[in-house]
């Protein structure tokens, strides 16, 4: 349970997802909370997410990106 990896993990809402975080304990969540979220979201957004361990999302249409 890493907070950073957490946030700059992808996902979809429409799938299953391919990974899951777990705490092994209550102190991990207690830690968490003290942190600034605020900051951690920050530089989760600096350095980028993930690259995505699932298929995108096929296109269909009426798509907002269809032209």
């Amino acid at each position: 349970f890493d907070l950073m990896t957490i946030l700059r993990t992808p996902y979809r809402i429409d799938i299953y997802q391919p990974i899951y975080y777990m705490i092994e304990n209550f102190e991990q969540l207690y830690s968490v909370m003290n942190e600034s979220l605020l900051d951690a979201i920050s530089q989760a957004i600096e350095l980028g997410d993930f690259e995505p361990t699932f298929e995108p999302k096929p296109r269909t249409v009426g798509d907002k990106h269809d032209c």
